[in-house]
């Protein structure tokens, strides 16, 4: 454990990552928990726990705006551009990826797929992963159309090969 907190010291400070400055705190009142997931600008998204539930929210600097999905009982907000918002929803045994533009939320999921998972939205393309009977894949949504993104054998090589380095 020691040495892989000094691998990952030593690369903060020689990547520029620790720098200078302030650090601020972001806990929604009442929540047990808060995740930040995204932030674009002044806008930042993600989910807290409270005694209800999980909720996704959006914070623009000074407001809070809860986000659950309807007919779910917990919602993930994970990326922002502009007004939309993407994540997921669960409930009921179903995951439910979802779009959202401040006033409506539209269902995103791959077909034939278990599961999809809403990462990022930038420009109106969302990108993100799903699951089917044959493995998991990378997606691009743009304009109502779908593409399967497969993850390269050299990427897998690399993602095996920085696991063994810590």
């Amino acid at each position: 454990m020691k040495k892989v907190f000094r691998v990952f010291l030593i690369l903060l400070l020689f990547t520029g990552f620790a720098k200078a400055g302030s650090w601020s705190y972001l806990d929604k009142s009442g929540a047990f928990e808060t995740t930040i997931t995204d932030i674009e600008g002044s806008d930042i998204v993600g989910y807290f726990t409270d005694s209800r539930g999980t909720h996704g929210f959006h914070y623009d600097g000074s407001d809070w705006i809860t986000l659950d999905m309807p007919d779910m009982l917990a919602t993930y907000a994970h990326g922002i551009d502009g007004d939309d918002i993407v994540g997921f929803s669960t409930g009921n045994r179903i995951r439910q990826s979802f779009l959202y533009n401040g006033s409506n939320w539209t269902n995103l999921n791959v077909p034939e797929s278990y599961v999809t998972v809403a990462n990022h939205v930038d420009n109106g393309t969302v990108v993100g992963y799903y699951s089917d009977e044959n493995g998991t894949y990378g997606f691009t949504y743009i304009d109502l159309s779908w593409e399967k993104l497969e993850v390269t054998e050299h990427f897998k090589q690399m993602q095996l090969a920085s696991m063994i380095v810590l």
